[in-house]
């Protein structure tokens, strides 16, 4: 990808329907796709397949009918269920009959929403996020991970934020989303946690010739020391945020 080059990742028929008093038709989501194509949008989050029934329409509609210039379409979910193998999760398999061309799949990224709102252990959570994105990009979809709560989550315990990406690259994600979920971090905490990212990634990069994840020794992670990113609102992550690529593998 040029170095000039902006990729939009646009979430309104996803995100953007979860305001009061929002409804988008079937018509109205065709409408909507059309145009953001027509204006050269890259990614279309079109919705969640498995949890809206007018989104698996849409998905239908878009695979049999819908002729696009520029975009492609995402179907939305979340990891797999704690405790239970990606492969008989049923929200991952609509994302798979869908019929659209990428997965924009959800992870917390935030230690404290870990153990407080999802109630599972933080070693657990890098088992979903890997074991849900590695189950997709092998059943042949490509897959983008939105690090839900990324900054909250990078100020309150960086190490594990950041492990929660090197988690969805070794499942095979394609781009990574940074989620600036409670829309609160400022220019410069953006900055700052994005370049921690790059820099992670490039000292990762350059050690995959020598080591692999399985041979890595288990990683312990502490508790969190501030818990900055204690939201307890409804989970719902955004694009509003930050995108890298994923490093080499």
């Amino acid at each position: 990808m040029n170095a000039r080059t902006v990729e939009i990742l646009d979430t309104t028929l996803r995100d953007g329907v979860q305001s009061a008093g929002v409804v988008f038709s079937l018509e109205d989501k065709i409408k909507l796709v059309r145009a953001l194509d027509s204006l050269g949008v890259r990614y279309i989050e079109a919705g969640n397949p498995f949890s809206n029934p007018k989104d698996a329409e849409l998905f239908r509609f878009a695979r049999d009918k819908l002729k696009l210039k520029n975009a492609r379409l995402a179907a939305f979910g979340m990891t797999r269920r704690p405790g239970a193998a990606a492969e008989d999760d049923p929200g991952l398999r609509a994302i798979l009959d869908s019929g659209a061309h990428i997965a924009s799949i959800v992870g917390k990224s935030c230690a404290f929403q870990v153990r407080e709102v999802l109630g599972k252990t933080l070693e657990e959570n890098l088992r979903m996020i890997e074991d849900t994105v590695r189950f997709l990009t092998e059943s042949g979809m490509a897959v983008f991970f939105d690090a839900e709560h990324f900054f909250d989550g990078y100020s309150d315990d960086p190490d594990y934020a950041l492990e929660t990406l090197r988690a969805a690259e070794r499942g095979g994600a394609e781009r990574l989303v940074l989620c600036d979920t409670n829309g609160g971090t400022l220019p410069g905490a953006v900055a700052g946690a994005v370049s921690a990212r790059l820099r992670s990634s490039g000292r990762r990069s350059r050690s995959t010739a020598t080591t692999t994840p399985d041979s890595r020794p288990p990683r312990r992670f502490s508790r969190s020391r501030r818990g900055l990113c204690r939201c307890r609102a409804r989970s719902t992550a955004t694009a509003s945020g930050a995108a890298t690529r994923t490093s080499a593998r």
